[in-house]
């Protein structure tokens, strides 16, 4: 029996597409987010441990009650995930912003585009830092960063991973009045690692 050009040519088109090779644009964006190391990867695979924060303080002042607050935000990381060939495990960390004292920062409705700011940075390593949301002093929501080499779990050319965690932070009462809005809590806080990239 022998079959048509036409038959052979319906059978064949199907599985041109899946039989196809990537497209240019395809692999132009794989290598672009590479380059750009912005893909997190899975976390399934690895156990780590939370980062600890420690003498977490947010201060408000104000000079007077119609001006704004002038508002800081520290606090003291540690790493237990840093592994002992890193000389630097720990930093401590600040932030400054204005606050008209009513407002919340930070959401879909009020997005808060910061840039991270580094905590402690040399050549080749940081712990680095950004707000993204503040709903007023005893909330708060920061993403952390901390680049470092790591030999004993991962391998050439990865051992340059930079692991995340975004935590909201839940503050106690503190001083209040007119003029400043404190909080604080010596912790530890426990924030866990949520996303990893090399």
């Amino acid at each position: 029996m022998r079959f048509s050009p036409l038959f052979w040519g319906l059978l064949i088109s199907p599985l041109a597409g899946v039989l196809a090779l990537p497209s240019q644009n395809h692999i132009s964006r794989l290598l672009s987010e590479l380059d750009n190391r912005v893909l997190l990867q899975t976390l399934a695979q690895f156990n780590f441990e939370p980062y600890e924060l420690t003498n977490f303080c947010v201060d408000c002042i104000r000079s007077n009650t119609t001006a704004d607050y002038s508002c800081g935000l520290k606090f003291d990381w540690y790493d237990p995930n840093s592994v002992k060939e890193n000389n630097v495990t720990s930093c401590h960390c600040n932030s400054t912003w204005t606050w008209d004292g009513v407002s919340s920062i930070g959401g879909d409705d009020n997005p808060l585009e910061l840039p991270y700011l580094p905590c402690w940075e040399d050549d080749l390593s940081f712990f680095a830092m950004r707000m993204v949301g503040f709903m007023n002093p005893g909330n708060i929501s920061i993403q952390l960063a901390h680049h470092y080499r790591d030999d004993e779990n991962f391998t050439e050319p990865w051992v340059w991973p930079t692991t995340f965690a975004l935590p909201t932070i839940l503050l106690p009462e503190g001083e209040q009045n007119e003029k400043r809005i404190s909080r604080y809590t010596k912790g530890p806080i426990n924030a866990t690692v949520v996303g990893l990239t090399d």
